[in-house]
């Protein structure tokens, strides 16, 4: 009954829904990916994005990585480096379409062959289509498998599709389990209340803990931090000396970390607040079952903090601004 209460009081556009279909959204975008020639002429890869937009590739990056043998280099600027040339393929995502940023530097890019990914079929000559009208952050799971099944196609990497396909009926029934009210995201979220968090994590995840962060501090309106392992322990670990009385703690852990990342996780047992760890048979069902939870805990933090979670004020006043002083 408080589920049910905090959502029809705060859960204004539905975002829940969206939250229990996010599989669906792998399967459209395995549906509906157009056909594309795989090419290898290229040397490196570059996706560039803001926001919401860019967390999927700093994702896939982390999976391509252990894939592919070519630079994946993830940018949110608005000037596109100098070394992009005829062996670039340029990946810029942006939901909307009209992300400033963004536009800026394709408008830079004389050279690269550029495959675009969002809603707005103006964004690139190329560019793969995906549902419009969600929130940027709630579009990830489209912009997410679209990405990868880009490079996938264009590099002539089919397992990149089994590997979604396989984890599609994973998604669906973490939906149902962390949809009930006595569930592991529930339950975190009861329990993250009153401080800040940590979200700590193995190299390989630091972009799902990036995504935690930002999802804590859109859904949640709640301030978050991330770090990673082995470089935390270069240098955040000093002030444990204290103790963690202003922080609560959540430890990501992967079955692909190293032996010293574990080592380090090990180590910190004694201040976690939460450990996570699911059995996959893939790294993108370890991605994404963990990317999941973590929106899931966000949003029940949401409402138990009495918030909207659809509500982005001061992002919107902020681009408010920014547009004023442009057209000024």
């Amino acid at each position: 009954m408080i589920m049910k209460a905090l959502l029809k009081k705060y859960d204004t556009h539905n975002l829940f829904e969206l939250l229990n279909t996010s599989a669906d959204h792998i399967v459209w975008s395995l549906k509906n990916f157009p056909n594309i020639r795989p090419r290898a002429k290229y040397d490196k890869i570059v996706i560039m994005g803001m926001g919401g937009s860019a967390i999927s590739g700093i994702i896939a990056k982390s999976f391509l990585e252990k894939i592919l043998s070519i630079p994946i280099i993830v940018l949110s600027q608005d000037t596109l480096p100098k070394y992009s040339d005829d062996k670039t393929l340029l990946i810029p995502i942006s939901y909307s379409g009209g992300t400033k940023e963004t536009k800026r530097m394709i408008s830079q890019c004389n050279k690269c062959s550029i495959y675009g990914i969002s809603t707005n079929s103006k964004l690139t000559k190329k560019v793969i289509i995906i549902p419009k009208g969600l929130p940027p952050r709630f579009g990830f799971y489209y912009l997410f498998s679209n990405l990868l099944l880009l490079v996938g196609r264009i590099f002539n990497i089919p397992d990149i599709e089994v590997h979604l396909r396989t984890t599609v009926e994973l998604l669906r029934e973490r939906e149902k389990e962390f949809s009930k009210k006595h569930s592991l995201p529930w339950e975190m979220a009861t329990q993250l209340q009153n401080k800040p968090i940590l979200i700590y994590a193995p190299s390989i995840l630091k972009g799902v803990a990036y995504r935690w962060k930002t999802q804590f501090n859109e859904n949640s309106k709640h301030f978050a931090f991330y770090n990673y392992f082995p470089e935390l322990c270069h240098n955040e670990i000093v002030p444990f000396i204290n103790g963690k009385q202003g922080f609560h703690l959540v430890s990501l852990r992967s079955g692909e970390e190293t032996k010293i990342e574990k080592l380090d996780s090990d180590f910190f047992k004694s201040y976690i607040d939460f450990e996570i760890e699911f059995n996959s048979e893939n790294f993108i069902q370890e991605l994404l079952q963990l990317i999941l939870l973590g929106d899931y805990v966000s949003f029940y933090l949401g409402l138990l903090k009495g918030v909207n979670p659809y509500d982005i004020d001061l992002i919107d006043q902020l681009k408010k601004t920014l547009n004023s002083n442009e057209t000024n």
